[in-house]
């Protein structure tokens, strides 16, 4: 059961799908207050942030520590980005640079979530997934940075290390082994990783 305000007027019930671009939270009559209708949520990048379990507040996303006075954490790890916990948790890429082994080479490390076959029944379907006890492919790889921009950054790389994983209790025990924070972690885009 979930709780929203909608209007300055709390309301309790269960999030279902509604179509394949809206969630519908429908009202649930045990509760002492109830929603007098059904709320349909249909913008699709606000359905993606309510599948990973985020709380609208008056119509604003409300962060995790400010409506249970706790921090945002992947298991007992340090604290991670609300946005890049739903972006693994819905099966996207993150990436930081990180040092190279020496001048003229670029290094990154990537978190890959390994798609499942859940995951493509969800996509043939026309949404995405969410799930917290995702298998994460862990990669560190050194590249030669006058090869980086162009199709052939494979030239010269090295993979340095990698690791599967599986939950986010494992990927923050992991992060913290490898010398690595979580709020380090970019979209791809954000950065120059070749891949």
């Amino acid at each position: 059961m979930e709780s929203v305000v909608l209007n300055d007027r709390v309301g309790f019930g269960r999030v279902q799908q509604h179509d394949e671009d809206s969630l519908v939270l429908r009202p649930e009559l045990h509760p002492p207050v109830v929603l007098v209708r059904w709320r349909a949520v249909n913008a699709p990048h606000l359905v993606a942030l309510v599948r990973a379990g985020a709380t609208f507040i008056g119509g604003h996303l409300v962060e995790r520590s400010a409506r249970e006075g706790c921090s945002m954490t992947m298991g007992d790890s340090p604290q991670r980005p609300t946005d890049k916990l739903a972006a693994l948790r819905l099966g996207r890429r993150l990436v930081t640079e990180v040092s190279a082994s020496g001048p003229g080479r670029r290094a990154f490390v990537d978190i890959r979530p390994i798609t499942t076959a859940a995951d493509t029944d969800a996509r043939r379907q026309g949404w995405t997934r969410s799930d917290r006890d995702r298998t994460f492919k862990l990669e560190h790889w050194d590249y030669d940075a006058n090869q980086i921009t162009g199709f052939d950054y494979d030239i010269g790389a090295v993979l340095v290390k990698a690791a599967t994983v599986t939950g986010e209790a494992q990927l923050a025990a992991t992060l913290e082994t490898w010398n690595l924070r979580p709020e380090q972690f970019l979209h791809p885009w954000q950065t120059d990783d070749p891949k």
